[in-house]
């Protein structure tokens, strides 16, 4: 389950805060490099179908984490270059995820 916090920090302090969010991100997404590498021989290998569906579903859970924590660091520079000089204009994927769950919420008519 994911949860939002807050608490105040620092404005000098936010660009460290977003480079250990980045340095994880790096580290997780090495090691789903090599779990990507490691799942790769067992989908050729009869039998082991199963662990390699589970190692892949394992790699995506992953990698939507690395994405929500990317997604996090962007929210705090953005949030930081409004501090220091004033409006920022959000990122045009935060657009396309509101259009997807707009389009989601309406049912289809026809």
């Amino acid at each position: 389950m994911r949860v939002h916090i807050t608490y105040a920090e620092d404005l000098e302090r936010i660009p460290d805060l977003i480079g250990g969010f980045l340095n994880d991100c790096t580290t997780s997404l090495m090691q789903q490099s090599a779990e990507a590498h490691e799942a790769q021989p067992l989908v050729t290998t009869d039998g082991y179908e199963v662990q390699a569906l589970e190692r892949i579903d394992n790699i995506r859970k992953e990698l939507a984490r690395i994405d929500q924590r990317l997604e996090d660091a962007a929210n705090m520079l953005g949030g930081l270059h409004n501090a220091k000089y004033g409006n920022v204009t959000q990122p045009a994927t935060e657009e396309i995820i509101e259009d997807a769950e707009d389009a989601e919420a309406k049912p289809e008519t026809g």
